[in-house]
């Protein structure tokens, strides 16, 4: 039972971060989707489950601990994660609704695919697609995600997520708070917004989860935020 268990949550971690890997292709705003809890929840259990299992082998061999012992173990460390798994799947709830989002993420491959050369047709749609970005700002809506702007630019989400992964080179996720990022360094440096604190310029630009745009403020400046506004 214990091996089988073991096995299960591995490859169950293995799936969960596929799962996490392909939200940023799809969504600008993963913090109500991401399953990483999950995935640290089944590593953990395993690594536990293989203590149990290794301990339960050298008892086969030598007779230090009480195989009952373990089997109690077994079942406690089964309940804790029954808790657990309830616990963050009540407030992840949104996973569970009805709600389509346009493109079913469990049938689609890898998002590092070959880049080809860009046609003329595609140089195009690029073009109009940034201006699109610029001029409308559909990035300042928090939960936009693939479908919702391939359906304001009248493409199909597949044609979308072809021109984002394979010619501009990103996924959904950075390219969206891209704009968001140099929107909110924007913004910042107005004189008259210097009555608001960053958090609240940063929701204005469609960030709505504190720790995701100090993540992605980091990784793309290189600074935080606190340090860009005292420049």
């Amino acid at each position: 039972m214990t091996l089988s268990s073991l096995i299960y949550l591995s490859w169950a971690a293995v799936l969960v971060r596929r799962y996490n890997r392909k939200l940023k292709v799809y969504f600008s705003e993963t913090s109500r989707y991401d399953l990483y809890w999950l995935r640290v929840l089944m590593i953990s259990s395993a690594v536990i489950y293989t203590i149990i299992y290794l301990a339960f082998a050298i008892d086969l061999i030598t007779p230090l601990a009480q195989f009952k012992w373990m089997h109690q173990t077994s079942f406690k460390i089964g309940a804790i994660y029954i808790v657990v798994l309830g616990f963050f799947g009540h407030r992840q709830g949104n996973l569970f609704s009805e709600k389509t989002i346009g493109i079913d993420l469990q049938e689609h491959g890898s998002v590092s695919e070959i880049k080809y050369s860009v046609t003329k047709k595609e140089n195009d749609f690029i073009l109009f697609l940034l201006k699109y970005m610029s001029e409308n700002k559909p990035f300042l809506i928090p939960e936009i995600t693939l479908s919702t702007l391939a359906s304001e630019l009248e493409v199909t989400p597949d044609y979308l997520s072809g021109i984002i992964n394979n010619k501009l080179g990103t996924n959904l996720f950075d390219f969206i708070n891209h704009y968001r990022i140099e929107e909110f360094k924007t913004r910042s440096m107005a004189p008259g917004n210097k009555k608001f604190t960053l958090l609240s310029i940063a929701y204005d630009c469609g960030f709505n989860s504190k720790a995701t745009f100090n993540r992605v403020f980091k990784n793309v400046t290189g600074i935080t935020p606190g340090e860009y506004a005292k420049r």
